[in-house]
């Protein structure tokens, strides 16, 4: 067990300096304006991944269970759906910038994990609520929609920091937004080809958080199945459970805003931020405020 223990701590390592490099490499590609940068840190985001299951992997084999039980775990998964979606977008559609705001989640990511105490990171066994099969299941669907809305979140920060910049553009005369056009790929489907990046970093956090919200809601269904195998009540108002609600309803609410009222591009930007805070508090807050059913995930 020790051996794999100590590869299980190698593929971190490897995850956490193929994000390191990745922020490096994609910052280089903005300030430097050197092209090849953006294939580097691709790749850097790609060895990345490769850590991130395989630590999953050395996990499962000598813990014996998903290795969705524990906070540390909990984030090597939501690090893994992350790279996976973000190594997905990346192929099909090469956007600029979208890089250097994504490396710099998953750094701060693995960087939290790493600095977890033992508690919060070491393979233990599971307590009776969580030995079922739902742990997979219901985790699993979780972290998925919770990458989605970080990368989600991503993209609305480069969407506002654009539009800012546009902005300003516009006020001292020297062109608008159809200055930046999109380099490279295509987008999904319906979505226009040759489109500013404004408008095209505007409509990829529309599609993250389009993937992360049916995924979430199926994610509190799958939960309270699980909560009523183990406890015998579908819903009991555990801090966890009312904020993952809380968050469902913000991005009911964004998408409600989107498809009626047409937002977009700024109000859009701030909606999805406002839902990312949510996310945070969902995930992390309540295990600092709150006491409850989901408490052995804790902090404290």
């Amino acid at each position: 067990m020790n051996n794999l223990v100590a590869i299980e701590t190698i593929f971190v390592n490897t995850l956490f300096w193929g994000v390191l490099a990745a922020c490096v490499f994609f910052w280089t590609e903005i300030i430097a304006k050197q092209a090849w940068a953006r294939l580097a840190g691709a790749l850097a985001m790609g060895v990345g991944l490769v850590g991130a299951s395989g630590a999953m992997v050395m996990r499962y084999v000598y813990a014996g269970y998903p290795p969705l039980s524990n906070l540390f775990e909990s984030l090597l998964g939501l690090i893994f759906a992350l790279l996976a979606i973000y190594l997905f977008i990346e192929w099909r559609m090469k956007p600029k910038y979208f890089g250097a705001a994504t490396a710099p989640l998953a750094f701060l990511l693995i960087g939290f994990a790493s600095i977890l105490p033992a508690r919060l990171k070491d393979a233990h066994p599971l307590m009776p609520a969580l030995q079922s099969y739902w742990l997979k299941i219901h985790v699993s669907l979780m972290v998925i929609s919770y990458a989605a809305f970080f990368l989600a979140f991503g993209a609305a920060v480069v969407c506002l920091i654009l539009h800012y910049r546009d902005k300003r553009n516009d006020q001292g005369g020297t062109g608008g937004g159809g200055t930046l056009a999109l380099e490279g790929g295509s987008t999904f489907g319906q979505v226009r080809t040759q489109s500013t990046t404004l408008a095209f970093f505007d409509e990829i956090t529309y599609r993250l958080i389009l993937l992360g919200f049916p995924i979430l809601a199926l994610g509190i269904i799958t939960g309270g199945i699980w909560a009523n195998a183990a406890w015998g009540t579908y819903w009991s108002w555990d801090p966890k459970e009312t904020w993952s609600l809380i968050t469902w309803l913000v991005y009911a609410g964004y998408l409600h805003a989107r498809t009626t009222r047409d937002w977009r591009d700024q109000r859009s930007a701030i909606f999805a931020i406002v839902g990312f805070v949510s996310v945070l508090v969902t995930y992390l807050g309540v295990n600092y405020l709150a006491q409850g059913l989901h408490t052995y995930g804790s902090l404290l």
